[in-house]
C-alpha cells in the first residue's frame, strides 16, 4: 500500500482525490465506504482538497448506505469554512438528515 502514495509515484497533484471521489460515487458499496472514510480524514486535514465536492457529499446524506450518509456530513463539517455557499443552499436537506440520522 505504502508503493500507491502520492509521494512515492512521485505525484504531487489531487488527482488522487479525484479517483477516490469517482470511487464513492460508483456503484461498488464496498469502495464507496472506504473512498468516503479517506475524503473525511483528507477534508479534517486538508479541507481545501474537498472544498469543491460539497454537492457530492449532499447528494449522499439519504443514501441507504448509512456509512456514506454519516461519512458526507463528516466530511461536509470538515469543509464548512470553503464551501459555506453549498452548504448554506442545502441546509433544510442537511438538516433533516442529521435529525432523521438518514
Amino acid at each position: 500500500m505504502i508503493e500507491k502514495l502520492a509521494c512515492k509515484l512521485g505525484r504531487n497533484d489531487e488527482a488522487g482525490v479525484t479517483e477516490i471521489l469517482n470511487g464513492f460515487r460508483g456503484n461498488d458499496k464496498a469502495v464507496a465506504s472506504d473512498c468516503i472514510k479517506v475524503l473525511y480524514e483528507i477534508g479534517e486535514r486538508n479541507p481545501k482538497m474537498i472544498s469543491d465536492y460539497a454537492l457530492d457529499f449532499v447528494s449522499a446524506l439519504h443514501s441507504r448506505n448509512n456509512r456514506l450518509a454519516w461519512g458526507s456530513m463528516k466530511a461536509l463539517a470538515a469543509i464548512a469554512e470553503y464551501a459555506a455557499e453549498p452548504i448554506f443552499e442545502n441546509l433544510p436537506l442537511i438538516i433533516s438528515a442529521y435529525k432523521n440520522g438518514k
